[in-house]
This record gives structure tokens, sequence and C-alpha cells, in this order.
């Protein structure tokens, strides 16, 4: 199995949820866990729109195999990129090109729309 958000973001908060869903041994999801996903989506909806005027030049879910490549000379806003490497993959919120650059050139920080806490991403 692939790790990915839902399996970090548990590990990080609890091993043994983690453990359960790297396990598949996962119940349906609670009233409440559906009430707090419809509202992100929602939330993430509304960021999407706000950041997208900020941002004329932007591109919506690329494909996987070309997020790498756009990283260094893409759009200066990607949404919904999803990267993937070995047994982890991971889905971005939004990907925005950063004014600090590394050794190759560039740099892209990540972004995460949630109106439930600050990220510390």
């Amino acid at each position: 199995m692939k790790i990915d958000n839902k399996v970090f973001l548990s590990y990080l908060l609890c091993r043994f949820k983690s453990r359960l869903l790297l396990g598949n041994q996962m119940a349906g999801p609670t009233d409440y866990q559906v009430l707090t996903a419809d509202l992100a989506h929602q939330y993430k909806s509304s960021a999407q729109a706000a950041i997208c005027r900020e941002f004329p030049e932007f591109v919506i879910s690329p494909d996987p195999a070309v997020v790498p490549s756009m990283l260094e000379h893409g759009p200066s806003l990607i949404l919904d990129a999803k990267i993937g490497i070995g047994d982890f993959e991971f889905q971005f919120d939004a990907l925005k090109r950063s004014s600090a650059t590394d050794s190759s050139g560039s740099a892209c920080a990540p972004q995460e729309f949630n109106g439930w806490y600050r990220s510390l991403i």
C-alpha cells in the first residue's frame, strides 16, 4: 500500500490509526467525518477561487508524470498537484512558485487549504 496524505497525517496524530489504515482495517466514516469532509471540500473550493484571482498563471490537476518538470519551468501556481516517489504519493492543494531559489534555480512552496486550523506545511 502507498503512503499517502491520509496515512501520513494519521501517523502524526495517532500511530495506531495509521497502522489500521495501512492494514486496510478501518471502518466506514462516521457522520462527523462526513460532515468535516464536506466542509473541507467547500472551503477548498472557495480558497482555490481566491488564490486563482491572485495568480493569473495556474494549472489545475496536471498529470502526475509532468508535475516534476512543471516545478522547474511551469506556471506560478499548480492546483491539486499529485507527486509520487516510490511508495509515497502525496496530494498538494497547491504548489506556489517561491521567490527564494535553491541550487537548481527554482523553489515551490506547498499550500494547504484548511478552514479548521493553520497549517504547519
